[in-house]
């Protein structure tokens, strides 16, 4: 389950500062909660967050804590395309390199 979340980043600092999340050593942007049943991942970039999880219902839980709307399965975020497909996501970011040429006239 993917989801593109617009939220309120004040309030992600909140819930962060109660030790919720995890920091990822790969990426500071990076954040992860592991249960016993699930895991939850939320990437941070400027505004933007992309909350995804191993099920809805840890999603569901996050939601009563800070306040955000879901605006579906997520298929484009800061120029790269997301396609997800039974064996994981495919990133590409062809619509970006096709927008650049289009824009120079080549």
């Amino acid at each position: 389950m993917n989801k593109f979340l617009l939220g309120n980043f004040r309030a992600f600092r909140i819930q962060n500062d109660q030790g919720m999340l995890k920091r990822s050593k790969c990426d500071a942007l990076l954040f992860i909660r592991q249960a016993s049943i699930a895991i939850l991942y939320i990437l941070v970039y400027v505004d933007d967050i992309i909350i995804t999880g191993s099920s809805p219902t840890v999603i569901s839980s996050l939601s009563k804590k800070f306040p955000f709307k879901d605006l579906g399965v997520l298929k484009l975020f800061w120029g790269i395309e997301v396609l997800q497909t039974t064996n994981g996501l495919s990133l590409t970011q062809s619509k970006y390199a096709f927008d650049l040429l289009y824009e120079t006239n080549m």
